[in-house]
């Protein structure tokens, strides 16, 4: 069981160098003008979803550690979705690069995209298709702020094409999401194309948050290749079946992780190797006191042998008339006493 533990022990710290060489994301100081708006709705009273809650905690997380002023809201009713979104656009007349990110249920209504919230009363609930105009957000009012704030970059990314929660109760019709009209200097980014339907996903996060969160933090990668990076990851986590959308007016190269100076990767490379020769003590000292553990067990089960061979001449002994009877209880008292010591020290 220690050798086990040492091994992965060491397993995981190797694996940490290698995955934080070729992505090195640590938590950057937070800059101002770099916000973001990160919205999960899962706990949907007729269709409910089991990865938005996650994948919003997930891309928050990511974003925080970016160093972006983020908000996240999780299993929001309209009220709550629209003055996030207030929230957000007043921030955008200070800031230089936004993200908007939305993981839940989506539909398209006369070729309007709407996000939905979560009904928590009766009076709020969308029974048919045609109260989601006022019941749940329509997308172009995050894309309009965006549009007429100064930023640098804009990112909206949709994980909101779902199956129509409608349309389990013929309430509707219309699958997945329309087409939108990106605004100047923004990417817009569906999990799948619009007008199909895209998997919530069997683990923890859907098959695009997943691609999403994996390329955003590479380093070095221009946003420009973004869509086409997500897509073919989302391609091989779906077996093809899912292929997402996106729709660019990008003006400018802009990366979300910068690649490292050749002074940061070799402080970095010194700071590993510190950490690894604390590693390498740790596992001496184990090896050390495995050793010592090892040597005991060893001795332990000479005793017990010693034992058993004195029982069995005792027993000989007895069975021809003679021997010590109250002498070979007492040493069978030992034998199980020994075997005690022994079966402790296999469970450690």
């Amino acid at each position: 069981m220690k050798k086990l533990t040492l091994s992965l022990l060491l397993f995981v710290f190797t694996a940490n160098i290698y995955a934080q060489t070729r992505g090195f994301v640590t938590k950057r100081k937070q800059a101002k003008d770099h916000i973001a708006l990160i919205i999960g709705n899962s706990s949907y009273p007729d269709m409910p979803l089991e990865n938005p809650k996650n994948d919003a905690n997930a891309v928050a997380e990511a974003f925080n550690e970016m160093g972006f002023i983020t908000e996240k809201v999780i299993d929001a009713d309209r009220e709550q979705m629209g003055m996030a979104i207030n929230r957000f656009s007043n921030k955008l007349k200070t800031a230089r690069i936004a993200v908007f990110y939305f993981s839940g249920h989506g539909m398209q209504v006369d070729g309007k995209n709407f996000l939905l919230p979560i009904a928590k009363t009766q009076s709020t609930q969308i029974n048919k298709v045609e109260e989601v105009p006022y019941r749940a957000i329509n997308i172009d009012e995050v894309l309009t702020a965006m549009n007429n704030s100064k930023v640098n970059f804009a990112l909206v990314a949709l994980d909101a094409c779902r199956n129509n929660p409608l349309s389990s109760s013929g309430k509707g019709r219309l699958k997945g999401l329309a087409a939108v009209n990106a605004p100047a200097g923004s990417l817009v980014m569906y999990a799948t194309k619009a007008g199909q339907v895209a998997y919530d996903g069997d683990g923890k996060n859907s098959p695009f948050t997943i691609a999403f969160l994996k390329h955003i933090k590479t380093p070095g990668l221009d946003v420009n290749l973004l869509p086409k990076n997500v897509k073919n990851t989302v391609l091989e986590l779906t077996n093809g079946k899912q292929s997402p959308g996106a729709y660019t007016e990008i003006t400018q190269s802009f990366t979300f992780v910068p690649e490292m100076t050749d002074k940061e990767f070799e402080e970095y490379i010194k700071q590993q190797k510190g950490k690894l020769t604390e590693l390498q003590i740790k596992q001496a000292e184990i090896k050390r006191k495995q050793n010592k553990e090892d040597a005991e067990l060893a001795r332990q089960k000479a005793e017990l042998a010693a034992l058993e061979k004195q029982i069995a001449d005792m027993k000989k002994a007895t069975a021809s008339g003679g021997g010590d009877l109250d002498k070979m209880l007492e040493i069978m008292k030992q034998r199980k006493a020994q075997k005690a010591k022994l079966d402790a020290m296999r469970i450690q």
